[in-house]
């Protein structure tokens, strides 16, 4: 019998219907999130399938040279940081957890998130985004859309968490296309070394919230790393119901 979580996105959700303060609610059908799809996936059963675009948060070398879903989408690389790749997660010390790699993803990649909320207010939806797991570049990427357009946080830690109970299967994913495409074994040694960095724990994305609360707001921060005030606008008229829209949309 064939193994399910090899065929078959483990990993995915709409991010559609979160509570977002002042009583409305995140749009379904617009921004999916998921760990990295395989050339062999089934189409899984959500509504709002297949993608039109696909933004690849993985780096140079993570993935097939095409795009398993470059024949029905528009794909977009850009490359978040290499610090949460599972080749340099082994590179940091033992039980030092997922908070460092978050801080350094918020202190070095700011650019690169202004850029996405860029994509993501104007690309063809449904919109996936994906790294490898789904979880900590994808994560984080996530928190800080979500809370750019006044998500509760109470519900963007929820959405982070889902993730925790999906990652035996991920990893087995991970660790099977790793083996077909030849390349090295990365999988066991995260989990035999790093097991600290294979959870998705409400610590790690409440740390996200608490450095964006710092610098005025998700908001604020897309703003100083770039994304117009009009791009703003888009954003949250693009993710939210019955958002503002921008007088120049």
């Amino acid at each position: 019998m064939i193994d399910e979580a090899l065929t078959t996105l483990v990993n995915l959700r709409d991010v559609g219907g979160l509570r977002v303060a002042g009583g409305r609610r995140t749009r379904r059908g617009v921004l999916l999130r998921s760990d990295a799809p395989l050339a062999d996936d089934r189409a899984p059963d959500v509504t709002a399938w297949p993608p039109r675009t696909v933004i690849d948060l993985r780096s140079a070398g993570e993935g097939a040279d095409i795009h398993p879903l470059a024949a029905v989408a528009r794909i977009e690389s850009v490359p978040l940081n290499t610090a949460a790749g599972l080749r340099r997660l082994l590179d940091g010390g033992p039980g030092e957890g997922l908070i460092p790699v978050y801080r350094e993803m918020l202190a070095h990649a700011g650019a690169q998130f202004a850029a996405i909320a860029k994509l993501i207010a104007g690309a063809p939806a449904p919109i996936l985004v994906h790294c490898a797991a789904g979880k900590d570049r994808t994560g984080t990427l996530v928190t800080v859309l979500l809370a750019a357009v006044g998500v509760e946080p109470t519900e963007i830690v929820a959405d982070y968490t889902r993730t925790d109970a999906n990652m035996a299967r991920v990893l087995s994913r991970a660790r099977a296309a790793d083996l077909a495409a030849g390349r090295p074994d990365v999988v066991t040694d995260l989990v035999t070394r790093r097991p600290d960095l294979v959870r998705a724990p409400a610590e790690a994305v409440e740390e996200v919230l608490s450095i964006l609360a710092d610098a005025g707001g998700a908001a604020s921060w897309l703003l100083a790393n770039g994304l117009s005030a009009d791009g703003l606008l888009r954003l949250r008229a693009r993710l939210v119901d019955d958002a503002p829209v921008s007088r120049r949309a």
